[in-house]
């Protein structure tokens, strides 16, 4: 067999791809409020015909409760991606995954999108050869066995996460500004003079909803996935950066615990689906003393 087919086994065998059945299901609604004025962009707007400013914020549409909202949001992508490199820091300072394995003496990260830097090796060998076996091993308990890639996914596993793109709680599009700039040399560290360009903002104090989908992982249990999760909750209740200009103050999202909720889902014997909401408040006190 490829070594593709040996890792997909291994997998399966220790439980870190169980979607065959789903054993519980949890949906988070998460208030987050930009503290800051923040630019989730587009690309250059400035592309775009009639465009107001250089750097635009993205839009898109949520129907939400029969209503059909459009206008400034925070992609889901956006979201996973801040939240992904942030566990995997974690993960790391914790001891509970270094995210490297040598193939044939040369060391490759397995960190995010990275992950990719190896998934054509193991397309091609075979792992009837023990000494590949004994790589892929490394591969999994490395990389794929911590609880982040079991949390956000990778190249071959699914995440047992999803992000919706967030949207304003009040479903009305929220105030934007246009901010004039000065580009910096990055040679001389200068103005550069006449380079001007304009960087389009939502304002700062808008309240966001963020849903995000966790299945068969229990949030409130002891499992290292539970615990990172927490953590990444502590965290955005103190504030990360999103978007652009970071580096000066910009996109900085706090999480609203009062505000925010948790609904778990579980089906019963007869087919029907038992809801159970708690404020999230109380997923954020596992473990406290």
């Amino acid at each position: 067999m490829d070594c593709s087919e040996y890792l997909a086994e291994k997998l399966y065998s220790n439980g870190v791809a169980d979607f065959n059945a789903l054993s519980s299901e949890y949906v988070f609604e998460l208030v987050l409020v930009n503290m800051t004025p923040i630019n989730v962009g587009s690309g250059r707007g400035g592309d775009v015909l009639g465009a107001s400013a250089d750097l635009s914020v993205i839009e898109g549409s949520v129907y939400v409760d029969g209503k059909l909202y459009h206008g400034p949001v925070i992609p889901g992508s956006t979201l996973k991606g801040v939240l992904r490199s942030l566990a995997e820091s974690i993960a790391v300072g914790l001891g509970w995954a270094d995210f490297e394995v040598e193939i044939g003496g040369k060391r490759y990260k397995c960190t995010g999108e990275a992950l990719a830097d190896i998934e054509s090796w193991l397309s091609k060998e075979n792992c009837g050869d023990e000494r590949n076996r004994s790589i892929v091993d490394s591969i999994f308990e490395k990389c794929l066995a911590s609880p982040v890639v079991r949390l956000f996914g990778a190249p071959w596993l699914a995440s047992h996460m999803s992000f919706y793109d967030a949207y304003p709680r009040s479903l009305e599009p929220p105030r934007r500004e246009l901010i004039t700039r000065v580009a910096i040399d990055r040679l001389t560290g200068s103005q550069s003079p006449g380079k001007l360009y304009t960087i389009e903002v939502v304002s700062a104090g808008v309240e966001w909803v963020a849903r995000i989908k966790l299945v068969n992982v229990d949030p409130f249990g002891d499992s290292r996935e539970a615990r990172l999760l927490r953590l990444l909750l502590e965290m955005l209740r103190e504030g990360v950066s999103v978007g652009r200009r970071t580096s000066v103050g910009h996109g900085v999202l706090k999480l609203d615990i009062d505000k925010s909720s948790i609904e778990k889902r579980t089906i019963r014997e007869d087919g029907t689906i038992v809801r159970e909401a708690f404020p999230l408040k109380k997923l954020l006190e596992v473990g406290q003393s």
